[in-house]
């Protein structure tokens, strides 16, 4: 966790490249709350999620200040979720780029079977012409699948390979073939199958990459979401609340224009007040607070109970 001890204008002191955790060991501690989301609770991803995690990173300090003023003020914020928020986004990315490598693998399928099906036809020209002479088995020859798919590709290699090696006693010295081709053509063989082998695998990794990278963005937005409803809480008079926890959907935009995201409030909105009703509680920076009108004691009550705690429902 970042040293949050030296905080000068809402900025910790920089620390190193080494201090930074391994994003894998605090996405596989995160693991068991991201298994433990129900279905229902899972949110879409709808923003681009390394602006979310630079986001929650850059707030984080400024919001870790106020950490004693929400256990004062905001009895009712979960701060054991709180305190996990900084590994929240480190396992949100984490689970991002897990997802980017399983929906956009990264293999050498192409290259690897240019250069197998190069060493393919050199191999069986050579283990032909050395068959005539009778230093090869022919008849092995026959079995070969051909190169009508990678697999059969990868197996004619091998079996080439094979063929080849056991008669390599009789080929020294009488072809120009070398024995680093046979060892290149199996290894070549391998890649072949280990590489469409993991394709055959990539649907069902995209769908478990994609579920773990939607549990994570849930478990961020919603802790993130309530961390910022704290601080607007607590910096309403101060109107710095957006500052020091910006929305993570700032900028966001479909195209269309839409209205403006409401800023959450500590208390119901008021009824509008009797033109005969006196305004109360000017502050010095001008602004006024109007006394709500409730229809009951019971509404009073509730007003109360919201304007002390934001997280009472």
């Amino acid at each position: 966790m970042t040293d949050v001890t030296n905080i000068q204008g809402g900025v910790t002191a920089q620390d190193d490249v080494n201090s930074e955790a391994l994003a894998g060991e605090t996405y596989a501690r995160i693991l068991p709350e991201l298994e433990a989301l129900t279905a229902e609770e899972l949110v879409a991803v709808n923003l681009d999620i390394p602006s979310v995690v630079a986001t929650t990173l850059g707030a984080l300090p400024e919001i870790r200040a106020l950490r004693s003023q929400m256990v004062e003020d905001v009895p009712h914020f979960d701060l054991a979720a709180f305190d996990k928020l900084e590994d929240y986004a480190m396992a949100l990315n984490y689970a991002h780029a897990a997802y980017l490598t399983a929906t956009k693998p990264a293999d050498d399928l192409d290259a690897v079977s240019t250069e197998a099906t190069a060493l393919r036809g050199t191999l069986f020209l050579d283990a032909t012409a050395l068959s005539r002479r009778g230093l090869v088995d022919g008849n092995r020859l026959k079995d070969l699948p051909g190169t009508n798919g990678y697999k059969n590709l990868a197996t004619d290699l091998e079996m080439l390979a094979s063929v080849l090696r056991e008669s390599w006693t009789q080929l020294q010295g009488k072809s120009a073939l070398e024995l680093s081709e046979l060892d290149r053509a199996e290894k070549l063989g391998q890649r072949l199958m280990r590489v469409v082998g993991l394709r055959e695998q990539g649907p069902a990794q995209v769908a478990a990459a994609t579920d773990l990278r939607t549990r994570a963005f849930t478990l961020l937005a919603r802790t993130y979401d309530q961390a910022r409803r704290a601080v607007t809480f607590l910096r309403w008079e101060k109107g710095d609340f957006d500052r020091i926890a910006p929305s993570l959907y700032a900028g966001r935009s479909n195209g269309r224009k839409k209205a403006p995201e409401p800023a959450p409030t500590p208390s119901p909105n008021p009824s509008p007040a009797p033109p005969t009703q006196a305004v109360t509680g000017a502050s010095q920076t001008g602004t006024a607070a109007v006394t709500p009108q409730s229809a009951s004691p019971q509404a009073n009550a509730t007003s109360s109970a919201r304007t002390t705690d934001p997280f009472l429902s």
